[in-house]
């Protein structure tokens, strides 16, 4: 029988602390028990405006899970319009079908090019999106009503769409990037290969709470808050608006057991890197399986 420290209790965030999954059937089932669908946290400085908000505990949580749903919800509209319909590995892998055929003068009445969103048409749906996100932090008293958040886009990668969050300037609180992860990640029994070890939702959540559980002073990771299992979203700290980070040293991958195989300079921003995709452990062995016997 299958413990993994009762997940569809408290969530994945405290398996993610101790260790890093390395097999990809291990992330498959690990998402097919967890009832609660959010890893991580809120970033602290929200936290602390919403404990100002009440006295009653029972509120703050509801408060806290009334945010996260915002950003879920918010995180769910982009990923139905942009993802779900135009930018699917299904859609994509058509394109360049249809790219090789048409560049050969091959024609067939049958076939249709389905084009992908432009970054404008993005931009454009994020800031559509924003007023869910706007609204649950009204309701909630963290906003005022003639306040609102502001969305746009910064990027897509192989795995994800990237969005910027701003508020409001009374508020205090730093940008946050916003990373939603593409169709493709959403079968993950579709695509057990090594590359689902290292890239992706599971992964990269596994990697973010694993890595501020174990946060050094000379950390060249950018701070990563939390995530949605259920929405396929990760919020982070956007690096433009962060503290310069120090030159990056082997030494700190070496002292956190990590290496990183995709560090590209579009992955470092500021001097903070941005992308955890990529990252595995130095030393399998110590990544140890979920599964044990009870």
């Amino acid at each position: 029988m299958t413990n993994i420290n009762s997940p569809a209790f408290c969530g994945a965030t405290q398996l993610f602390r101790k260790r890093i999954l390395e097999q990809p059937l291990s992330f498959y089932e690990l998402s097919k028990q967890i009832d609660s669908p959010y890893v991580g946290s809120l970033p602290n400085e929200i936290i602390k405006d919403i404990i100002a908000l009440s006295k009653n505990p029972q509120d703050k949580k509801n408060i806290i899970m009334q945010v996260m749903d915002g950003f879920s919800k918010t995180a769910e509209c982009i990923y139905k319009q942009i993802d779900a319909e135009k930018d699917s590995c299904i859609t994509r892998a058509f394109n360049r079908i249809w790219e090789f055929l048409t560049e050969r003068n091959i024609k067939n009445s049958e076939y249709k090019y389905c084009p992908q969103y432009t970054p404008e048409e993005k931009n454009k749906i994020g800031k559509n999106a924003s007023s869910l996100l706007t609204k649950a932090l009204r309701e909630t008293g963290i906003l005022r009503y003639d306040e609102k958040v502001e969305m746009s886009y910064i990027g897509d990668g192989s795995y994800k769409n990237v969005f910027s969050i701003k508020f409001p300037k009374r508020t205090g609180y730093s940008p946050k990037v916003i990373s939603i992860f593409k169709a493709e990640d959403r079968n993950l029994e579709d695509i057990l290969d090594d590359s689902v070890t290292t890239s992706g939702l599971l992964p990269e959540l596994n990697m973010s709470v694993y890595i501020n559980n174990r946060r050094q002073k000379n950390s060249p990771f950018i701070k990563t808050y939390f995530g949605s299992i259920k929405d396929n979203f990760i919020l982070s700290d956007d690096a433009n608006y962060v503290p310069t980070g120090k030159e990056l040293d082997n030494e700190i991958f070496k002292k956190m057991n990590l290496i990183h195989w995709d560090l590209r300079e579009e992955n470092i921003v500021n001097g903070w890197v941005i992308d955890l995709g990529g990252l595995k452990m130095r030393d399998p062995r110590l990544a140890r399986p979920h599964q044990r016997k009870n």
